[in-house]
């Protein structure tokens, strides 16, 4: 065993997001989380603090709570998520590895994803998580195990016994005033007073949530054990190329350089991705002669683009076969007023669409072809009988523009791995004779008539074949699938 199994377990849950379901017995929350982690193996003691808006919690509910060393924090419901993530990187930084973190809550996204997922890379910590909602996959955030709350709830079984009074490390906290006590009674009273009200309105806790990963930056310093860890850089070639007059070889070291200056030492791996073909040969050749791999990847914005237009073309095209059929029976005025109107809120609701980064990255083209079709077929049928007919037109214009790219670039201009092969092949042969004809020469030449001219033509020759492995698996690749 590592450790963790019987390590500390530290639990940080939304009741905004999570409430207690309405009849059930609060002090039943713990032994039925303690009840869930003892199932997979985690027998730790198991510390667990609830945030909410305490107002609006019955106080049977609190003094249930209490009574099972649950504490309680008060915050306003906006502030619930940076109050707690602010808690969790306190406790993360007095509290080292090895012990287990639990989050309960629906707000895991965005930047806390983000930010946990980076202190992850630093403290590993063993992550647990539960939710209202149906689990989704984190592609940042690694959980050991991810509960319906409503079924994390029933794991506990019978309610403990009740103990006369609250227990001594029962705490009830006010984030908005720095206010803590054991007392329901003065915890009410605290949060009924005109204190804490004006404390609230004037400074409120800060709803933003601090990113305390923001300030690392390029600045990472290397943890002792990760200093001599290997590296692997994944390196786009298409967004990142390298600049025109730049000399290549001084990739790797200007890489290895930044890493050695934040005190990671280890081996350093290159992959560069890109369409090889559209990168120069002399880039190829220096990359490669500093142990860079390559990756060729085919390009696909063509692809994707072509795929783009005929999905927006086809939703444009079906949506305004619908507004047309309600709008046929309308009467002239009418029909101009729903068509008018149809292509105002719709071009809005595309626009505003494209903002969105998700649809922006991947379907922005798609979207600005959606609306330039929509407004085409939408308006000109107010003025032409068949709406048929202009989607008819605008399908063989797709057709026809498809069928001379695929004309071009298959019949009159195409591009072939194998006839790249064959001319890489032949000059790397060429190469070879000329540095083994340099080679012979030298060798029954007198000494005191030795060249660098001679030396730089062994050189070149042979380090042509020995720096051109990776063009050549990549070029035999995609020579195997064309």
């Amino acid at each position: 065993m590592s450790g963790t199994e019987t390590a500390k377990i530290e639990v940080w849950w939304d009741m905004n997001d999570c409430p207690i379901p309405e009849g059930y017995d609060a002090r039943r929350v713990r032994p039925s989380m303690e009840r869930a982690f003892e199932k997979i193996g985690y027998t730790g003691p198991v510390s667990i603090t609830a945030y909410g808006d305490q107002t609006k919690t019955p106080d049977h509910h609190l003094l249930a709570l209490s009574s099972t060393v649950v504490a309680v924090v008060h915050t306003i419901a906006e502030s619930t998520r940076s109050v707690m993530y602010r808690d969790m990187v306190e406790w993360r930084g007095q509290n080292p590895p090895p012990a287990t973190m639990m989050i309960i809550s629906d707000q895991v996204e965005g930047d806390f994803s983000w930010d946990l997922a980076r202190l992850q890379q630093r403290n590993r910590y063993d992550l647990f998580q539960a939710n209202s909602m149906k689990s989704r996959d984190d592609l940042l955030l690694v959980y050991y195990a991810n509960w319906r709350w409503e079924q994390l709830l029933e794991e506990g079984g019978a309610p403990p016994p009740v103990a006369n009074g609250l227990s001594s490390a029962a705490m009830f906290y006010c984030k908005s005033c720095n206010f803590d006590c054991q007392s329901l009674n003065k915890f009410r009273k605290h949060l009924s007073s005109y204190k804490h009200g004006m404390e609230e309105a004037i400074n409120p806790p800060d709803t933003r949530l601090s990113c305390v990963t923001k300030t690392w930056a390029r600045n990472y310093p290397a943890t002792p054990q990760h200093a001599t860890a290997k590296i692997h850089v994944l390196w786009d070639m298409i967004d990142c190329p390298i600049p025109e007059g730049y000399d290549a070889r001084r990739v790797r070291p200007s890489i290895e350089s930044a890493f050695k200056e934040i005190g990671y030492s280890g081996p350093v791996s290159i992959t560069a991705f890109a369409d090889q073909k559209q990168t120069p040969v002399h880039h190829l050749l220096a990359l490669s002669s500093t142990g860079v791999d390559f990756s060729h990847t085919l390009p696909c914005a063509t692809l994707c683009k072509g795929l783009n237009r005929g999905l927006g073309t086809l939703i444009a095209g079906s949506l305004t076969f619908f507004i047309e059929f309600v709008a046929n029976d309308s009467g002239k005025v009418l029909r101009a007023i729903f068509i008018g109107t149809a292509v105002f809120i719709i071009g809005a609701a595309a626009t505003y669409i494209r903002f969105i980064p998700y649809i922006k990255k991947n379907y922005d083209y798609g979207v600005v072809i959606f609306l330039l079709t929509f407004n085409l077929i939408t308006v000109s049928s107010y003025r032409v009988d068949s709406v048929i007919t202009i989607a008819h037109d605008r399908f063989y214009t797709i057709v026809i523009g498809c069928g001379i790219c695929l004309f071009m670039s298959l019949l009159v201009f195409p591009i072939w791995s194998g006839e790249d092969l064959h001319k890489t092949t032949v000059g790397k042969l060429q190469g070879l004779s000329r540095s083994i004809e340099a080679c012979v020469s030298e060798y029954f030449e007198e000494k005191e008539k030795e060249t660098s001219d001679s030396k730089d033509r062994i050189y070149e020759g042979y380090q042509a074949v020995l720096d051109s492995k990776s063009i050549d698996e990549t070029l035999v690749n995609l020579f195997i699938v064309l």
